[in-house]
């Protein structure tokens, strides 16, 4: 099922099944999120997750810190991406940079019998409050 979210005037969509979200990357997202980063990405975690809890019966098993740390890691990589690309002008950084946008188009999070990387963002999300700081400030990003 999909659900679309009026987000201060940002329209983010998402996909729910069971077990996992996906959510829609677009520059609506960022936009959104880049009003006030920390705040605004535990409000969408919540949000998704009080949906699913709605939607299936039953909690999604993915804490916020994680679906939070996640949402930046596929955002941000491809921020990072073109950065490296603009500075880096090789075809293979390139290709590289395109891959990542690609894979960044949408955000898979699933419950960890399903998906294969949520131990590293459930590890990851310990250190929230550090990556926080290392994230590129809105100033410094396209959207």
């Amino acid at each position: 099922m999909e659900k679309q979210y009026d987000l201060s005037g940002c329209v983010v969509s998402v996909l729910y099944s069971p077990k996992l979200v996906q959510i829609i990357g677009s520059t609506q997202l960022l936009t959104f999120l880049n009003h006030n980063l920390s705040l605004n990405t535990l409000q969408l975690a919540k949000l998704i997750k009080a949906d699913y809890q709605r939607l299936f019966g039953k909690r999604l098993k993915i804490t916020n810190a994680s679906l939070m740390v996640e949402i930046w890691g596929h955002l941000y990589a491809s921020h990072f991406a073109n950065v490296i690309k603009e500075l880096i002008k090789l075809k293979v950084i390139g290709d590289l940079t395109a891959l990542i946008n690609k894979r960044s188009d949408t955000i898979d999070c699933g419950e960890a019998d399903i998906d294969t990387n949520r131990g590293i963002w459930d590890t990851l999300s310990k250190f929230n409050h550090i990556i926080i700081k290392c994230l590129p400030k809105p100033s410094n990003i396209e959207t």
